[in-house]
């Protein structure tokens, strides 16, 4: 006993299995593409956050280095004599704060802002000079009213002393 479609019977399993493995074949791709795409995007996004990560490191150590300025800058009112050099010394640090600042503006996105607080304190430190050397004009000024009221003074006096002359000279 024979099969009468054995033919039929041997292709169509034959059929069967090269449709299987193609079906296969395209499920185990698309598993494939789709464990392998996110990778691509999680190196991506990997790569931003570690751009990210940087810029906040760099505000860290930026910010603690203007907190740093600010509290010489404070003592530069009181620093009497020694303001020239606290102020070369202000100069310096800002200076150096202005090369660390990074060019890469792609990365850093806030590049402007970190010049900006620098020229600022560097206006402030200024400005500072001028306060402290208008507070000496100042103290000039008083000073030398003082003396002009005190030559009033006197020139009132001999005022009166020489009425007094003229008057006794007439008699």
């Amino acid at each position: 006993m024979e099969v009468l479609n054995k033919k039929e019977r041997v292709s169509a399993f034959l059929l069967f299995l090269l449709m299987l493995i193609v079906t296969v074949g395209i499920l185990v791709f698309a598993v494939f593409f789709n464990y392998k795409l996110p990778w691509r995007e999680n190196e991506a996004l990997k790569q931003e956050n570690d751009k990210i990560m940087n810029e906040f490191r760099y505000q860290d150590t930026f910010s603690a280095r203007i907190n740093g300025l600010t509290a010489s800058i404070d003592s530069l009112d009181r620093s009497g004599d020694g303001f020239q050099f606290l102020e070369q010394t202000i100069g310096l640090e800002l200076a150096k704060l202005k090369e660390s600042v990074p060019a890469d503006k792609e990365a850093y996105k806030q590049t402007l802002l970190y010049n900006n607080v620098i020229l600022n304190l560097k206006d402030l430190v200024t400005t500072k000079r001028r306060l402290q050397l208008l507070r000496k004009s100042e103290d000039q000024i008083d000073d030398l009213q003082k003396q002009v009221g005190e030559y009033e003074e006197i020139i009132n006096d001999l005022k009166k002393e020489l009425e007094l002359c003229k008057q006794l000279n007439r008699n």
